[in-house]
């Protein structure tokens, strides 16, 4: 195959297109990124189910900012989506297929059931699938409970540390 078709002329700048698409909630999100030696352009577009676009992000940075922009970025956005109430609907929708209690109360006999079984030492997987909840639901209600520290268990692991 003949790359030269591929390869920027001596006149042009070198560059690097990005593009990733995701479908979250009926609506089209778009990011697209051309990186060039001295300038990024980036794009965001947010369009509704119709096709109508409800949100649009455009700007160039410096390439060489790249990686602390896009931090920063990052960063900004979940935080402000945290401050709006955490996150979407149809995020939210897609946890409770896989854990159907996911945001319920805890009831005193689910408490109760939960210490029993801890004391137990049932298994992390065991009890997500017994009381329909995620692996850090579990750990939280039994720091809650006092039955762990916040750091005798970090959010990080998949097991409990053995005594």
């Amino acid at each position: 195959m003949d790359e030269s078709g591929w390869l920027p002329t001596e006149a042009e700048e070198p560059r690097t297109a990005v593009l990733r698409r995701q479908i979250d909630g009926g609506r089209e999100h778009f990011v697209g990124v051309d990186v060039g030696t001295q300038l990024t352009t980036v794009k965001l577009t947010i369009a509704d189910a119709a096709g109508l676009s409800v949100g649009r992000v455009t700007g160039e940075i410096p390439t060489e900012s790249l990686s602390v922009a896009g931090e920063l970025l990052g960063l900004a956005l979940a935080a402000a989506a945290r401050a709006d109430g955490g996150t979407s609907s149809a995020r939210l929708d897609g946890k409770r297929r896989q854990y159907p209690n996911q945001g319920a109360r805890w009831t005193p006999d689910e408490e109760a059931l939960l210490t029993a079984r801890f004391a137990e030492g049932a298994e992390i997987a065991d009890l997500r699938r017994e009381f329909g909840r995620s692996a850090n639901s579990i750990r939280a209600r039994l720091v809650q409970l006092g039955h762990l520290s916040a750091d005798e268990w970090p959010a990080g692991l998949g097991a409990r540390r053995a005594a």
